[in-house]
């Protein structure tokens, strides 16, 4: 807890981090896409529903990591007097 709160709260660290799961968010659109594709569900039919997926997945993940340096950065998560 302390060492992700000392960490997060120096602004270089928090930006690099965010911008790493920027890329990590595009990494995975591009992996779950590929993966109904290389099961053979490449058919414009199926391309609004793999999108939709890839979108989910990759945006949870996105979504959950960025979360972390924005509540240090608000002062939601605090360092402990300890």
């Amino acid at each position: 807890y302390r060492n992700v709160d000392a960490s997060l709260s120096r602004l270089p660290v928090a930006v690099l981090y965010i911008v790493a799961n920027i890329a990590l968010g595009i990494h995975l659109f591009h992996g779950t896409w590929s993966l109904f594709q290389s099961m053979g569900w490449n058919n414009p039919r199926f391309n609004s529903w793999r999108r939709g997926i890839a979108t989910a997945v990759a945006t949870a993940v996105v979504v959950g990591n960025v979360s972390f340096p924005i509540a240090v950065l608000a002062g939601i998560i605090e360092h402990p007097d300890v």
